[in-house]
């Protein structure tokens, strides 16, 4: 009887979880995943940890939480948290770096200590380790057609030989994935820019609350790519992504 009711709260909390996400209401899905986590769906593991390391609407980054967080999932194999495990190596080296030089030494610490290091010089030598592990993370997850794992393979090989796996991870509705097709289509110089389509798969990414989709939508508005120019907007845009939390505007 309690399994039941179990299996009932986690449904519930990730269908809620999900639609929140889906209309940019981030910090409340964090708690709906955060329910569902707590009665063993290891899937909101995944989704929250994701948004904990490419930071979205009123969700502040924090790779230690979301390190914690999917490497339970990854340990018991769920593809969707190996994906995203795989995200975490495949970023973590730029994570400490820049807050290395934003002398934010606490923060690098823990980052550090995540990775089982203890000074930033012993960071250098793991770099090609932590590759490995992320792209050895990556495939596992991308061959059980787990959107995390597809986004960062196909983004790993670029738009010509990874664009396949990057627009189905987009089509599962992953955010980064979304942005990354938008940029194919707005700034190449394989073909002629699309900036519509640019504007399409920007909107689908923000509507998550990915912010540098945000930015770019402000841009659009700003310069009248694929849309007239409207400095209202433009500056709507841009202030919903700084007030988001984005830390390079």
């Amino acid at each position: 009887m309690r399994r039941i009711i179990s299996i009932h709260i986690a449904s519930k909390a990730v269908k809620d979880g999900m639609r929140l996400y889906a209309s940019s209401q981030c910090f409340a899905a964090v708690c709906s995943f955060n329910i569902a986590i707590s009665v063993g769906d290891e899937r909101s593991r995944a989704t929250l940890a994701w948004m904990l390391m490419v930071g979205c609407e009123g969700v502040p980054k924090d790779f230690v939480r979301a390190h914690q967080l999917v490497q339970i999932g990854a340990d018991k194999g769920c593809p969707d948290c190996m994906g995203v495990l795989a995200f975490y190596y495949y970023n973590i080296y730029y994570e400490i770096f820049h807050t290395y030089h934003q002398k934010n030494f606490g923060v690098m610490a823990c980052l550090l200590n995540s990775l089982g290091l203890e000074t930033y010089e012993q960071l250098e030598p793991q770099r090609p380790l932590l590759f490995k592990k992320s792209m050895d993370l990556a495939s596992k997850s991308a061959a059980e057609r787990s959107k995390y794992g597809e986004y960062l393979l196909g983004r790993s090989k670029g738009e010509r030989k990874g664009g396949e796996l990057v627009r189905s991870a987009a089509a599962k509705g992953l955010d980064a994935a979304q942005y990354e097709v938008g940029c194919w289509c707005f700034q190449t110089k394989r073909r002629k820019q699309d900036y519509p389509r640019a504007l399409h798969y920007f909107h689908l990414a923000a509507a998550q609350g990915y912010l540098d989709a945000m930015e770019k939508i402000s841009i659009a508005h700003r310069d009248g790519l694929g849309t007239p120019k409207n400095s209202v907007e433009a500056k709507k845009w841009y202030k919903r992504a700084q007030e988001g939390g984005a830390d390079y505007l």
